[in-house]
């Protein structure tokens, strides 16, 4: 059975940061279970304004999301880039690519350069997404 494209495209484009592995489903699971809490920390923080730490959680959620679709599919990956490229994501995550790179510029702002940098309503965007990825990457996981 052949690769589709995009998908050779993309093993080839990060060669380096990705390895190719047996799928894993219970990983794939650990690692949503992680997401939903990741999440949970996004929005009990969001409550209580600390908007930077906020997103930075919402962003753990979205890279571990990623991370159970990888080991579903048999690869692991070692850059955050190549997780979010990986062309067999839930539409969620492929249709929000900007939002994703300005999640990412944000919180590499926030944890590595000045503190409040995110402001709410950017914090909520990004806890939404994440949501929203948690359910859709749940029933790709599930989907197997």
């Amino acid at each position: 059975m052949s690769s589709p494209p995009a998908l050779v495209a993309w093993q080839q484009k990060y060669a380096k940061d990705v390895v190719q592995t047996a799928s894993d489903l219970t990983v794939a699971q650990r690692k949503l279970e992680l997401a939903v809490v990741h999440v949970a920390r996004a929005n009990e923080l969001l409550r209580r304004n600390e908007y930077d730490l906020a997103l930075n959680s919402a962003e753990n959620a979205l890279v571990v999301s990623c991370d159970a679709v990888l080991r579903r599919d048999g690869f692991a990956a070692r850059s955050h880039v190549a997780r979010f490229a990986y062309p067999l994501l839930p539409t969620v995550l492929l249709q929000n690519a900007g939002l994703l790179r300005r999640i990412r510029t944000a919180r590499n702002a926030a944890q590595y350069e000045a503190s409040g940098v995110v402001t709410r309503t950017f914090a909520a965007q990004a806890i939404k997404l994440a949501e929203d990825a948690v359910v859709d990457v749940t029933r790709a996981v599930a989907a197997g």
